[in-house]
């Protein structure tokens, strides 16, 4: 694990846009599409019902048609929807541009706004369920994917950070790149504290429910299973309020023998999530150059 820079832990702040999204249904009702984005939906058994996210497809997509691609699944952060992954799109798709990403398809999954990527005990807001039983199969029939976990991607911000560790440590033999972004990676005092909403809403104010689907606890009881399975980098910055929990997680995967890399970015604080990637520099596609290679982008017509 990188060598991490010293930061006071501050208080834990809420975290994820102060404003409301448009929707919060599982169809998202704005069918807006940021740049190089596409809006979708699919029917999912899990939610019984449609639901919507966006796709992003590399440079040369249409055009090779005998070609696969790994798959990036992007997991917004708390009262976000799944345009909130615009920045990463435009980030990505610059650097696959360049030659300093692989070529991947990208999806910016709609997580409800409370969810943590979690099913909820009621079973109204089955968001773990609808990824893992029916979204990714949707894809990998759709799309021209390489279907196996280790040309599977989740990248989460936040409260996706949370979804994206607590998906990455349960189901080994489904991904096998994991990244925690400002990880709202809490413990469960401070979280039936600060967040008693999302607390109520993603795990029925059930502490051992919580518990029960904390990547705290995964990392411990799974570690046999995602050990030489799974990779996890943990990104934040040292302003962040999450830092410490994000920094003592890394340690806690590596103690456990899971492949992590931390990167402690200066400065940057936990809204917004760009200066996190702007901090990382060159290395912000490392992780996937190192596990899917690399090849300049074919120049567009």
């Amino acid at each position: 694990m990188t060598l991490v820079l010293g930061a006071s832990l501050a208080l834990l702040l809420t975290v994820g846009r102060a404003d409301e999204p448009k929707h919060s249904g599982w169809v998202e009702s704005s069918k807006e599409e940021p740049a190089r984005t596409h809006y979708r939906t699919f029917s999912s058994d899990a939610a019984g019902t449609d639901v919507s996210y966006l796709v992003y497809f590399p440079p040369g997509y249409d055009d090779h048609k005998d070609r696969r691609y790994p798959v990036i699944y992007w997991l917004h952060g708390m009262t976000q929807d799944q345009r909130s992954g615009a920045d990463f799109v435009r980030r990505f798709d610059r650097a696959v541009r360049d030659g300093e990403a692989p070529k991947a398809i990208v999806i910016l999954v709609n997580g409800r706004t409370h969810s943590y990527y979690c099913d909820s005990p009621d079973g109204k807001t089955p968001v773990e369920s609808m990824i893992v039983k029916d979204l990714v199969p949707h894809v990998d029939r759709t799309y021209r994917t390489h279907a196996r976990a280790r040309e599977r991607a989740l990248e989460g911000y936040s409260m996706g950070g949370f979804g994206a560790a607590h998906l990455g440590l349960k189901y080994p033999e489904t991904f096998g790149l994991v990244t925690v972004l400002a990880g709202a990676l809490h413990k469960a005092e401070r979280f039936a504290e600060e967040h008693s909403h999302a607390y109520r809403e993603a795990f029925g104010a059930d502490r051992e429910y919580f518990e029960k689907n904390s990547p705290w606890t995964l990392a411990k009881e799974n570690a046999s299973h995602v050990r030489d399975r799974v990779k996890f980098r943990v990104i934040d910055g040292t302003l962040d309020p999450l830092y410490g929990g994000n920094h003592d997680f890394a340690r806690l995967l590596e103690k456990e023998g899971i492949s992590v890399e931390f990167h402690s970015i200066k400065g940057a604080s936990h809204n917004p999530y760009d200066p996190l990637y702007k901090g990382l520099g060159d290395r912000a596609f490392q992780f996937y150059k190192d596990a899917w290679g690399s090849a300049r982008a074919e120049a567009e017509e």
